[in-house]
């Protein structure tokens, strides 16, 4: 009886496993959607994958099926939003499958194009919405082409400055300036003319696929090869013998130099000093939006990070108190998320390379927080992070063991935690971090990112010419403000009881090399391009001995180039406003 009982229970749990697959047969079918993948890649690869946001960007998500250099594939998924990129891997490494990302080339979708899904942040995604409908992505890999028959690369300027040479004939008796490579494209040996711009500046524009490729600036018209031939190159310009360089095309437009003549860097231009550039030094009554974009949700896997944080545009997240920004977070419900924050930034509103750039700030205390005064590349020429590298000038981490110990880090292809080498951060304890304001610092050149609290040097990183992977910084960066709460870094619970936590910036400062002796409006002391009372007020200043002008700052004010900064300076600027 008891056995009879069994199979009776039995049969009835197989008859309920059996109702539950075919439900889950016909969900399937009726509330998801399938994506069809056409990629074509202008490089041989020995496989393509598919990652994204569906498989939380492990490397794994979908592998495409070869035909030549077509490469096909489908999956089912349910509506919503989803961003990817394209991995070609290089198989013929060994045991490549431990590390996908690392042995794998990324093709993103240009940066800001039509392809790009989210075109207003720093990722180069491709992506798609489901509603309901079937999908089909077709691409070459790395463009927003539909195939790589009609592509024949990207736009790439390069300019050379002649100022310290004389330009000698060219094959029509006229002084010119050639743009020679080994690759066809570049017309050797001739090579292809290049046009005089403006400043003994000289400029052409190529189309080129992405990969490296080896070229040199001529002075005057040859019709044959140096001898012995092209120079062994570490890094993107190197100055030798025969004066070769390199440059990696990616997928993006790119600008090269300007570069002087027989050299690696600008030419001489004088004597130069920082002179600050951009600045918000939060005095007005709103966030001045004219320098800042706010970004808000909670991004592509919280931000990357696992973050908790919605991030807003609202006041009560963002505001000015007292001459200062305040980034608050706050513990709420809102769109699914227990906190609320900020998170602001300078994209294609305050962009530079190289500089000086520092802010004044007082980070908040409590476990779980975690501000961040850092930097991201505009166009991110060496594709998605991290190989167009980030600076994070300062990152508080608000666990006990941590607070009051900001840090500074890098992160590029090679030192990453995306599975490259972990970067090394450099720290600082200070009791009064979160108690009190303290300036932090970066100065950033071609050769060295290097980290400043309070004027108190904390740590270097070095360019030592070993390619982009290592040294991405030769690029346009932005800068963001923003506090997150929570993340899978996190070793504390997060301490709901302190909330709200504040963020506060009493200002944020870039500065650049400019040269001494290159003044464009005399008197402009605040270098905004107008002459008003603020500069009259920052002369009496200087006058009465309330500050001491910089020796650029000197020269601006000097409005009568007499050598002395006086009443007759003042009187002039006043005329000039007048």
């Amino acid at each position: 009886m008891m056995q009879n009982n069994f199979k009776i229970k039995l049969n009835t749990y197989k008859k309920h496993i059996s109702l539950i697959f075919v439900f889950h047969i016909i969900c399937t079918q009726l509330f998801s959607a399938n994506i069809e993948f056409n990629i074509e890649t202008e490089e041989d690869y020995g496989a393509v994958w598919i990652t994204g946001t569906f498989d939380g960007w492990t490397g794994w998500g979908l592998e495409l099926t070869n035909t030549g250099n077509y490469w096909t594939g489908s999956m089912n998924l349910g509506n919503g939003d989803y961003e990817y990129v394209i991995l070609g891997v290089d198989t013929n490494i060994p045991n490549w499958w431990n590390d996908i990302w690392n042995n794998s080339t990324t093709l993103n979708a240009p940066l800001g194009s039509e392809c790009d899904f989210s075109p207003g942040d720093e990722w180069q995604n491709y992506g798609f919405t489901v509603n309901n409908n079937d999908v089909f992505q077709e691409y070459c890999a790395g463009t927003c082409n539909n195939n790589c028959g009609n592509f024949n690369g990207y736009s790439t300027t390069f300019i050379i400055d002649m100022s310290e040479e004389t330009v000698v004939s060219g094959n029509n008796d006229e002084p010119i300036v050639y743009l020679v490579g080994t690759d066809p494209q570049f017309n050797g040996p001739s090579g292809i003319p290049m046009i005089e711009t403006e400043n003994n500046q000289w400029e052409t524009t190529i189309n080129l696929l992405p990969g490296t490729y080896t070229y040199k600036f001529r002075n005057g018209f040859y019709d044959y090869w140096d001898s012995p031939g092209w120079e062994s190159i570490s890094g993107d310009c190197t100055v030798g013998e025969w004066d070769d360089r390199q440059i990696s095309i990616s997928n993006n437009t790119e600008i090269v130099g300007p570069f002087c003549f027989n050299s690696c860097t600008e030419c001489d231009s004088g004597p130069e000093e920082y002179v600050l550039v951009w600045s918000d030094e939060f005095n007005d009554n709103n966030i001045d939006l004219t320098k800042w974009t706010f970004e808000t949700g909670n991004g592509n896997w919280g931000w990357g990070n696992g973050e908790h944080q919605y991030y807003t545009s609202r006041e009560e997240n963002a505001f000015i108190e007292d001459g200062k920004l305040v980034i608050q977070a706050l513990y709420e419900n809102y769109n699914g998320y227990n906190y609320t924050s900020a998170r602001m930034k300078t994209v294609n509103q305050g962009d530079w390379v190289y500089g000086k750039v520092k802010a004044r700030i007082k980070v908040p205390s409590g476990d779980g927080t975690w501000p961040a005064f850092w930097m991201m590349p505009t166009n991110s020429v060496y594709g998605g992070w991290p190989n167009s590298g980030e600076i994070d000038i300062m990152e508080h981490y608000g666990c006990d063991h941590l607070e009051n110990h900001p840090e500074a880090t890098v992160h590029n292809n090679i030192y990453n935690w995306n599975g490259g080498i972990p970067p090394t951060s450099n720290g600082m304890d200070i009791p009064t971090a979160t108690s009190d304001f303290h300036e932090y610092e970066l100065q950033w050149t071609e050769d060295e990112l290097k980290f400043f609290i309070n004027g108190n040097w904390l740590g270097s990183y070095y360019n030592i010419n070993n390619g982009w992977q290592q040294w991405p910084y030769d690029q346009e960066f932005y800068i963001i403000l923003n506090l997150a709460i929570g993340s899978h870094f996190m070793s504390c619970e997060t301490e709901n009881n302190l909330f709200p936590q504040r963020y506060e910036i009493d200002y944020v400062r870039v500065y650049q090399l400019q040269s001494i002796d290159d003044i464009e409006l005399y008197g402009d002391l605040n270098l905004d391009n107008n002459l008003d009372v603020v500069d009259i007020i920052l002369m009496v200043d200087y006058i009465v001995g309330n500050s001491n002008p910089s020796d650029q700052q000197f020269l601006i004010a000097d409005m009568n180039q007499d050598g002395e900064i006086n009443i007759f300076d003042v009187i002039q600027l006043v005329e000039e406003i007048l």
